[in-house]
C-alpha cells in the first residue's frame, strides 16, 4: 500500500475525533465571541453618547454667543441711527464748528 494511501486512511480514522474536538472548541468560542461584540458595542455606544453631550454643549455655548451678537448688533445700528440723525448732525455742526445757515448764496463763476 502507497504511504499516502496510508496517510488518508490515518486522517479518515481520526477526522471524526477532530471535528468533535473542533465542534466543542466552537461551542465555547461562540458565547465568548458573542459577549465580546456585546461588550464592544456598549463601549461604541458610550463613547457615542460622550461625543453626542460635547457637541449639545458647545452649541448652546455658540448659540449663547450668537444671542449676544445679535444684541450688540441691534444696539449698534441703533446708535448708528442716533448718530447719524441729521438734527443731531445739524446741532454739532452749529455748537462745535461755529456753523450757520447761509442768508444769501452767491455763485461764483469762475
Amino acid at each position: 500500500m502507497p504511504a499516502h494511501a496510508v496517510l488518508c486512511c490515518a486522517l479518515l480514522s481520526v477526522w471524526p475525533e477532530v471535528m468533535e474536538c473542533l465542534a466543542s472548541q466552537i461551542k465555547r468560542l461562540v458565547p465568548l465571541g458573542l459577549w465580546l461584540l456585546v461588550l464592544l458595542s456598549g463601549a461604541w455606544q458610550v463613547s457615542q453618547v460622550h461625543e453626542y453631550r460635547g457637541l449639545l454643549a458647545q452649541w448652546q455655548r455658540l448659540d449663547t454667543q450668537r444671542l449676544q451678537l445679535l444684541q450688540e448688533h441691534t444696539r449698534l445700528l441703533l446708535e448708528i441711527s442716533t448718530l447719524t440723525a441729521h438734527g443731531r448732525i445739524d446741532q454739532r455742526a452749529r455748537k462745535q464748528l461755529n456753523m450757520t445757515e447761509a442768508d444769501d448764496i452767491q455763485v461764483l463763476q469762475p
